[in-house]
Protein backbone atom coordinates (compact mmCIF):
# COMPACT_ATOMS: atom_id res chain seq x y z
CA UNK A 1 0.00 0.00 0.00
CA UNK A 2 1.08 3.33 -0.97
CA UNK A 3 2.11 5.48 2.01
CA UNK A 4 0.56 8.71 3.27
CA UNK A 5 1.00 12.61 1.39
CA UNK A 6 3.83 14.43 2.45
CA UNK A 7 2.09 17.34 2.42
CA UNK A 8 -1.79 16.46 3.40
CA UNK A 9 -2.99 20.70 2.68
CA UNK A 10 -1.28 20.22 -0.80
CA UNK A 11 -3.64 16.93 -1.40
CA UNK A 12 -6.96 18.82 -0.41
CA UNK A 13 -8.43 20.00 -3.89
CA UNK A 14 -6.89 16.40 -4.97
CA UNK A 15 -10.17 13.81 -6.36
CA UNK A 16 -10.34 10.30 -4.96
CA UNK A 17 -9.16 8.17 -7.77
CA UNK A 18 -10.06 4.02 -8.16
CA UNK A 19 -8.54 2.60 -10.82
CA UNK A 20 -9.09 -0.67 -10.17
CA UNK A 21 -12.17 -2.47 -8.54
CA UNK A 22 -11.59 -2.36 -4.05
CA UNK A 23 -12.38 -5.78 -3.68
CA UNK A 24 -14.41 -6.54 -0.94
CA UNK A 25 -12.74 -10.29 0.25
CA UNK A 26 -8.95 -8.40 0.01
CA UNK A 27 -10.36 -5.65 2.23
CA UNK A 28 -12.21 -8.31 4.69
CA UNK A 29 -9.00 -10.30 5.14
CA UNK A 30 -6.69 -8.09 5.65
CA UNK A 31 -8.52 -6.42 8.54
CA UNK A 32 -8.68 -9.41 9.96
CA UNK A 33 -5.06 -9.44 9.58
CA UNK A 34 -4.94 -6.05 10.72
CA UNK A 35 -6.51 -6.91 14.28
CA UNK A 36 -4.33 -9.89 15.45
CA UNK A 37 -1.70 -7.84 14.73
CA UNK A 38 -3.06 -5.22 17.08
CA UNK A 39 -5.40 -6.87 19.33
CA UNK A 40 -4.00 -5.23 22.63
CA UNK A 41 -4.35 -1.91 21.57
CA UNK A 42 -8.09 -2.10 19.64
CA UNK A 43 -9.14 -4.17 23.00
CA UNK A 44 -7.40 -1.19 24.46
CA UNK A 45 -9.38 1.24 22.62
CA UNK A 46 -12.79 -0.48 22.48
CA UNK A 47 -12.91 -0.57 26.77
CA UNK A 48 -12.13 2.91 26.99
CA UNK A 49 -14.91 4.18 24.28
CA UNK A 50 -17.18 1.57 26.34
CA UNK A 51 -16.53 2.91 29.51
CA UNK A 52 -17.01 6.69 27.87
CA UNK A 53 -20.61 5.43 26.41
CA UNK A 54 -21.32 4.15 30.31
CA UNK A 55 -20.46 7.35 32.16
CA UNK A 56 -22.11 9.24 29.83
CA UNK A 57 -25.09 7.53 29.82
CA UNK A 58 -25.52 7.45 33.75
CA UNK A 59 -25.16 11.31 33.60
CA UNK A 60 -27.55 12.04 30.68
CA UNK A 61 -29.69 9.36 32.50
CA UNK A 62 -30.16 11.75 35.82
CA UNK A 63 -32.11 14.53 33.19
CA UNK A 64 -34.56 11.08 31.78
CA UNK A 65 -38.28 11.15 33.47
CA UNK A 66 -39.87 8.12 32.86
CA UNK A 67 -43.89 8.75 33.22
CA UNK A 68 -46.78 6.32 33.92
CA UNK A 69 -47.81 5.75 30.34
CA UNK A 70 -44.25 4.78 29.46
CA UNK A 71 -43.62 7.42 27.44
CA UNK A 72 -40.46 9.21 29.05
CA UNK A 73 -38.99 12.92 28.63
CA UNK A 74 -35.82 14.60 28.01
CA UNK A 75 -34.12 17.46 29.93
CA UNK A 76 -32.65 19.79 27.98
CA UNK A 77 -32.06 17.46 25.16
CA UNK A 78 -30.29 19.49 22.79
CA UNK A 79 -27.28 20.39 25.43
CA UNK A 80 -26.95 15.94 26.41
CA UNK A 81 -26.91 15.83 22.44
CA UNK A 82 -24.05 18.51 21.73
CA UNK A 83 -22.06 17.62 24.63
CA UNK A 84 -22.31 13.76 23.44
CA UNK A 85 -20.61 15.15 19.73
CA UNK A 86 -18.33 17.21 21.39
CA UNK A 87 -17.55 14.24 23.51
CA UNK A 88 -17.44 11.15 21.41
CA UNK A 89 -16.51 12.83 17.89
CA UNK A 90 -13.01 13.37 18.87
CA UNK A 91 -12.84 9.86 20.06
CA UNK A 92 -14.02 8.33 16.97
CA UNK A 93 -11.87 10.04 14.87
CA UNK A 94 -9.10 9.18 16.75
CA UNK A 95 -10.76 5.18 16.27
CA UNK A 96 -10.85 5.72 12.29
CA UNK A 97 -7.06 7.36 11.79
CA UNK A 98 -5.92 4.27 14.23
CA UNK A 99 -7.52 2.12 11.21
CA UNK A 100 -6.00 4.69 8.62
CA UNK A 101 -2.64 4.16 10.34
CA UNK A 102 -2.65 0.73 10.70
CA UNK A 103 -3.88 0.11 6.75
CA UNK A 104 -0.40 2.00 6.29
CA UNK A 105 1.48 -0.20 7.84
CA UNK A 106 1.97 2.09 10.77
CA UNK A 107 2.65 1.10 14.57
CA UNK A 108 -0.42 2.25 16.58
CA UNK A 109 -0.79 3.03 20.04
CA UNK A 110 -4.13 3.22 22.40
CA UNK A 111 -3.20 6.86 22.80
CA UNK A 112 -4.32 7.97 19.42
CA UNK A 113 -7.55 7.40 20.65
CA UNK A 114 -7.55 11.07 22.10
CA UNK A 115 -5.16 12.49 19.55
CA UNK A 116 -7.66 14.66 18.00
CA UNK A 117 -9.29 16.72 20.60
CA UNK A 118 -7.21 19.44 19.82
CA UNK A 119 -9.19 19.74 16.64
CA UNK A 120 -12.54 18.87 18.92
CA UNK A 121 -13.87 22.10 17.12
CA UNK A 122 -14.05 21.17 13.89
CA UNK A 123 -14.53 17.40 14.22
CA UNK A 124 -17.42 17.85 16.14
CA UNK A 125 -18.98 21.10 13.89
CA UNK A 126 -18.65 17.74 11.08
CA UNK A 127 -20.03 15.38 12.75
CA UNK A 128 -23.28 17.91 13.76
CA UNK A 129 -23.51 18.47 10.21
CA UNK A 130 -23.38 14.84 9.33
CA UNK A 131 -26.29 13.98 11.77
CA UNK A 132 -28.16 17.16 10.62
CA UNK A 133 -27.59 16.12 6.70
CA UNK A 134 -28.85 12.33 7.94
CA UNK A 135 -31.85 13.44 9.66
CA UNK A 136 -32.87 15.92 6.83
CA UNK A 137 -32.06 12.63 4.39
CA UNK A 138 -33.91 10.79 6.63
CA UNK A 139 -37.06 12.64 6.14
CA UNK A 140 -36.82 12.56 2.12
CA UNK A 141 -38.30 9.37 2.08
CA UNK A 142 -35.30 7.41 4.35
CA UNK A 143 -33.06 6.34 1.24
CA UNK A 144 -31.24 9.55 1.10
CA UNK A 145 -30.32 9.66 4.91
CA UNK A 146 -29.56 6.29 4.74
CA UNK A 147 -27.01 7.67 1.67
CA UNK A 148 -25.74 9.74 3.52
CA UNK A 149 -24.88 8.21 6.45
CA UNK A 150 -22.71 6.04 4.73
CA UNK A 151 -21.38 7.91 2.31
CA UNK A 152 -19.78 10.92 4.63
CA UNK A 153 -17.71 7.85 6.91
CA UNK A 154 -14.69 8.97 5.60
CA UNK A 155 -14.97 12.99 6.86
CA UNK A 156 -13.68 12.90 10.46
CA UNK A 157 -10.47 11.28 9.17
CA UNK A 158 -10.12 13.64 6.31
CA UNK A 159 -10.74 16.78 8.47
CA UNK A 160 -8.19 15.21 10.82
CA UNK A 161 -5.35 14.16 8.49
CA UNK A 162 -5.96 16.40 5.41
CA UNK A 163 -6.96 19.36 7.40
CA UNK A 164 -10.43 20.04 4.70
CA UNK A 165 -13.20 21.83 6.12
CA UNK A 166 -16.22 19.99 7.30
CA UNK A 167 -18.19 20.63 4.14
CA UNK A 168 -15.32 19.94 1.72
CA UNK A 169 -14.69 16.65 3.60
CA UNK A 170 -18.31 15.32 3.41
CA UNK A 171 -18.17 16.34 -0.12
CA UNK A 172 -14.82 14.27 -0.84
CA UNK A 173 -15.98 11.58 1.39
CA UNK A 174 -18.91 11.21 -0.61
CA UNK A 175 -17.47 11.30 -3.98
CA UNK A 176 -15.18 8.69 -2.53
CA UNK A 177 -17.86 6.64 -1.75
CA UNK A 178 -19.64 7.07 -4.68
CA UNK A 179 -16.44 5.54 -7.03
CA UNK A 180 -16.93 2.68 -5.25
CA UNK A 181 -20.01 2.25 -4.21
CA UNK A 182 -21.21 -0.95 -4.92
CA UNK A 183 -17.86 -2.42 -2.55
CA UNK A 184 -18.27 -0.05 0.07
CA UNK A 185 -22.07 -1.00 0.08
CA UNK A 186 -21.18 -4.92 0.39
CA UNK A 187 -18.59 -4.17 2.93
CA UNK A 188 -21.32 -2.29 5.06
CA UNK A 189 -23.57 -5.38 4.93
CA UNK A 190 -20.91 -7.70 5.72
CA UNK A 191 -20.37 -5.71 9.07
CA UNK A 192 -23.90 -4.96 9.85
CA UNK A 193 -24.04 -8.72 9.86
CA UNK A 194 -21.33 -8.96 12.22
CA UNK A 195 -22.72 -6.52 14.63
CA UNK A 196 -25.60 -8.41 14.60
CA UNK A 197 -23.79 -10.40 16.69
CA UNK A 198 -23.33 -8.50 19.24
CA UNK A 199 -26.10 -7.97 21.67
CA UNK A 200 -26.65 -12.14 20.74
CA UNK A 201 -22.71 -12.99 22.53
CA UNK A 202 -23.93 -10.74 25.13
CA UNK A 203 -21.16 -8.00 23.80
CA UNK A 204 -18.49 -10.35 23.85
CA UNK A 205 -17.85 -10.11 20.01
CA UNK A 206 -17.78 -6.20 19.92
CA UNK A 207 -13.94 -7.01 21.07
CA UNK A 208 -12.97 -7.71 17.45
CA UNK A 209 -16.36 -6.51 15.72
CA UNK A 210 -15.82 -3.06 16.17
CA UNK A 211 -11.50 -3.12 15.89
CA UNK A 212 -12.94 -5.02 12.12
CA UNK A 213 -14.91 -2.07 11.42
CA UNK A 214 -12.17 0.65 11.83
CA UNK A 215 -9.29 -1.37 10.12
CA UNK A 216 -11.95 -1.71 6.83
CA UNK A 217 -12.88 1.64 7.04
CA UNK A 218 -9.00 2.65 7.33
CA UNK A 219 -8.28 0.43 4.39
CA UNK A 220 -10.80 1.48 2.13
CA UNK A 221 -9.38 5.52 3.24
CA UNK A 222 -6.78 4.27 2.04
CA UNK A 223 -6.84 2.65 -0.63
CA UNK A 224 -9.57 5.61 -2.10
CA UNK A 225 -7.04 8.88 -0.96
CA UNK A 226 -3.69 7.03 -0.99
CA UNK A 227 -4.37 6.29 -4.19
CA UNK A 228 -3.24 2.56 -3.13
CA UNK A 229 -4.40 -0.32 -4.90
CA UNK A 230 -4.96 -3.25 -3.42
CA UNK A 231 -3.33 -5.94 -5.73
CA UNK A 232 -3.05 -9.95 -5.86
CA UNK A 233 0.29 -9.90 -4.17
CA UNK A 234 -1.22 -8.19 -0.57
CA UNK A 235 -4.38 -10.68 -0.92
CA UNK A 236 -2.45 -13.79 -0.77
CA UNK A 237 0.20 -12.54 1.97
CA UNK A 238 -3.05 -11.47 3.83
CA UNK A 239 -4.58 -15.15 3.56
CA UNK A 240 -1.63 -16.00 5.06
CA UNK A 241 -1.78 -14.50 8.01
CA UNK A 242 -5.56 -14.91 8.76
CA UNK A 243 -8.56 -16.51 7.33
CA UNK A 244 -11.38 -14.67 7.21
CA UNK A 245 -15.00 -15.95 8.16
CA UNK A 246 -18.12 -13.86 7.41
Amino acid sequence: MAGPSQNPKSDNNKQPKSTQGLSVKSVLQQGNALVKRDFFNWFQATVILALVFIVFGAVASQYVTFHEDNTFTIQHQSIIEIVGVVVLAPLFTGLYVMGVRAARGNKITVFEVFKFFPLVFLVALTQLLISILVQIGAILLIIPGVYLWMASVFALPLVAEKRLSPIQAIITSCRGFNKNWSSLLAIYGVMFLLFITVPLSYGLTILWVMPLYFCVMGIAYAYIFDEAVLDSSTTEKVSNESHFNA
